[in-house]
């Protein structure tokens, strides 16, 4: 098939790609060839460019197509030991919808609990504590801009 300019090919076509996509990531399991990145797929075999990807991976109906990819993608990678341990937190960050949502959920909490933290410590000072810490601030600060 050829793709022409994604904005423009028909829901029809956006499936026909989808499915191709699929077929393309088993096919590459059942060879024992698992794909690393979906460059390869789109660069590669479809001859896209990354513009023409990005718009096709945002398409709605090109979706469901594109997050069965990635799962795949994982599951597939991680459950035959392909990847080296330095490479596999990276690949999982990047593939993963739910270990992403995890991590950014982590972030968040800590976050928050970071800031209780310090709204807690602040509060317990006095202000003659207050006030000596904010001239040790404006000191380094001060230090900082005549280097």
């Amino acid at each position: 098939m050829t793709i022409g300019r994604i904005p423009e090919i028909s829901n029809e076509e956006v499936h026909k790609l989808g499915q191709e996509l699929i077929d393309f990531l088993m096919q590459r399991k059942e060879q024992n060839k698992p794909v690393i990145h979906l460059t390869e797929w789109y660069i590669f075999e479809k001859k896209m460019y990354y513009d023409e990807w990005d718009n096709l991976r945002k398409r709605q109906v090109f979706l469901q197509y594109y997050d069965a990819a990635l799962d795949l993608m994982s599951y597939f990678t991680m459950s035959n030991n392909n990847l080296p341990t330095a490479y596999g937190s990276r690949f999982l960050a990047l593939y993963s919808k739910d270990l992403r949502a995890h991590e950014k959920e982590i972030k968040s909490e800590t976050a928050e609990i970071e800031a209780a933290a310090k709204a807690k410590v602040i509060s317990s000072l006095s202000e003659e504590e207050l006030e000596q810490n904010r001239r040790v601030i404006e000191a380094v600060q001060a230090f900082q801009k005549k280097e």
